[in-house]
């Protein structure tokens, strides 16, 4: 039998992991399966997918057409409604029954509370990869606010890299109108995020949708209008002092390795006797850059 693995955070929360199933045996080993009529079903308020493809309902209904069901849609008991059931994972296989005409579909019933039915909707999403960019970003922001993930745990949980995690955020930031051609396929991640060090990102979109540029091209756009801005007259810099390590005492040196552990980068500090100083914080990369700040700002 073929087996699916949903990942470390999601089947931690399911408590095993979902199988494609044959739908002539109800059970398995794990798992009751029963039968639901479809119109005792209905979809989740913590689902954060907002728009569904035609072309993937399509390729779906298809194969559920020729194939049936090999997976069951994973549900809880309305809390509101005892005879109705609450979808978590699986609306799209939901929406392709009702088109295909079916009347009753498998389901694996679990005893959620809201939270884990919130998180497991969340996390089921992001590991399928099928959300846009701004909804992905959303769920992120979501699954921090609601269970206090930071950053870093939360790239573990559904298996991406934090840099990922704080890129993506960074995309909320963007103007209305960008979030939502970014949210419509107009706009990729990739100009969206090439927009967020734009000084005027709606004009710079504008052009870009006008010709129809790809996202080293609008990269460029963005850099040529960064430095054809009026430059300001250079302030002095302040020379940063830089202490060698002997002349450190316990405590400076205990919090620059603190610092760089957290980070997971260089940091050097240089503490005067009075308790001023200066902290240098190394990136090797763009990415690395938009990580940090993202850390340093809290976003």
């Amino acid at each position: 039998m073929e087996r699916r693995t949903l990942g470390k955070g999601l089947s931690a929360l399911l408590g095993d992991e979902l199988e494609v199933i044959n739908l002539d045996e109800k059970t398995n080993s794990k798992n009751q399966i029963e039968f639901v009529p479809l119109d005792r079903l209905e979809a989740s308020t913590f689902q954060p997918r907002h728009t569904f493809s035609e072309e993937s309902l399509k390729d779906l209904v298809e194969s559920i057409q020729q194939k049936g069901i090999l997976q069951p849609l994973l549900v809880r008991k309305n809390p509101l409604k005892p005879s109705f059931y609450e979808i978590i994972a699986g609306e799209r296989r939901f929406r392709a029954c009702h088109i295909v005409g079916l009347s009753e579909v498998p389901v694996i019933i679990k005893n959620f509370s809201d939270k884990d039915a919130c998180e497991v909707a969340l996390i089921e999403n992001l590991q399928r990869e099928n959300l846009n960019p701004m909804e992905e970003a959303l769920a992120y922001v979501r699954l921090m606010k609601e269970f206090n993930h930071t950053q870093e745990k939360l790239s573990k949980v559904v298996g991406k890299s934090r840099s990922h995690v704080a890129n993506m955020v960074r995309l909320l930031d963007l103007p209305d109108k960008i979030k939502t051609d970014v949210s419509e396929g107009l706009l990729s991640m990739g100009h969206a995020r090439a927009l967020l060090t734009a000084k005027n990102p709606l004009e710079i979109e504008e052009k870009v949708l006008k010709r129809g540029l790809n996202v080293r091209q609008t990269e460029k756009l963005v850099q040529s209008t960064l430095e054809n801005k009026p430059k300001k007259p250079k302030k002095k810099k302040e020379t940063l002092k830089i202490i060698p390590n002997q002349e450190k005492t316990k405590e400076v040196i205990s919090l620059e390795k603190e610092l760089s552990e957290s980070l997971e980068t260089a940091v050097i500090l240089s503490v005067d006797k009075d308790n001023s100083g200066d902290m240098i914080i190394h990136f090797d990369s763009f990415d690395k850059f938009n990580e940090l700040l993202s850390l340093l700002t809290q976003k």
